[in-house]
């Protein structure tokens, strides 16, 4: 199966009804203008440009959050993990790694 060609597998398709209604929802689907201009190679583009801007976005947000607990914990470890945990949404386990690294210095 995985050596068919194009034209076996085409033909091993029209044999599957799933197959075959799956390939008429598409071909009626492709040939409406209003969906075919909604899902163009621009717009997957800019949606894909707009997922990497958030996962950039969020990155970043997670790297400010853990030097903030940083600096929570230098100046102000009264507080304890618990709340600065909770201020800055900085995982307890990863708060009291950065404490350790800190204690060793």
């Amino acid at each position: 199966m995985l050596s068919a060609n194009e034209k076996e597998l085409m033909e091993l398709s029209k044999q599957d009804e799933l197959v075959k209604e799956f390939d008429e929802k598409m071909f009626v689907l492709n040939s409406d203008n209003t969906f075919t201009r909604t899902i163009s190679e621009e717009r997957d583009q800019e949606l894909l440009m707009n997922a990497r801007i958030e996962i950039a976005q969020e990155k970043a947000a997670k790297k400010r959050n853990i030097e903030i607990a940083k600096s929570m914990l230098e100046e102000t470890p009264e507080l304890g993990i618990d709340k600065i945990s909770k201020v800055t949404g900085v995982t307890k386990g990863k708060i009291r790694k950065l404490q350790k690294k800190l204690n060793q210095n």
